[in-house]
């Protein structure tokens, strides 16, 4: 017979890699993830299987597309009352990328109406963030 925690994976497999990913980009110190911090109870490293099944009744499931789990302020780490399930584009706006200069030329074209896949196909045609907040701001006119 399966244990819970196979049981539950199964069920929720979406939820299970959003854990998983998030544990090992902090176990692994991935860029951005430097002195991020895991709240005890979801690290994988300190308690094994249980880490998951206490993240499921924390946060609920998450298997619907387009959410993803964010953390309300980037700078702090992955505690309950710091994340929650959010709308993609809401999480863009949170991470540490979008306080660089970069990312709030990004945040300001989305703010025109651009879609990410309409800014993501000008910049892999050679054209700089700048160049695409111009344009935008002439076919906002």
């Amino acid at each position: 017979m399966a244990s819970t925690y196979t049981e539950l994976r199964k069920e929720y497999p979406r939820t299970w890699r959003i854990w998983y990913i998030m544990n090992n980009r902090i176990k692994n110190n991935i860029s951005g993830y430097q002195d991020t911090e895991i709240c005890e109870e979801w690290d994988r490293r300190l308690c094994g299987q249980a880490a998951f099944l206490q993240f499921l009744e924390d946060m609920g499931p998450c298997e619907k597309d387009g959410l993803e789990l964010a953390r309300h302020n980037c700078c702090n780490g992955f505690y309950l009352d710091n994340v929650a399930w959010m709308p993609r584009e809401n999480r863009l706006l949170r991470t540490k990328w979008a306080q660089t200069p970069n990312g709030a030329m990004y945040i300001k074209i989305k703010q025109l109406g651009y879609s990410y896949m309409n800014i993501y196909t000008r910049m892999k045609s050679g054209r700089s963030l700048e160049e695409i907040y111009k344009e935008a701001i002439k076919n906002v006119k």
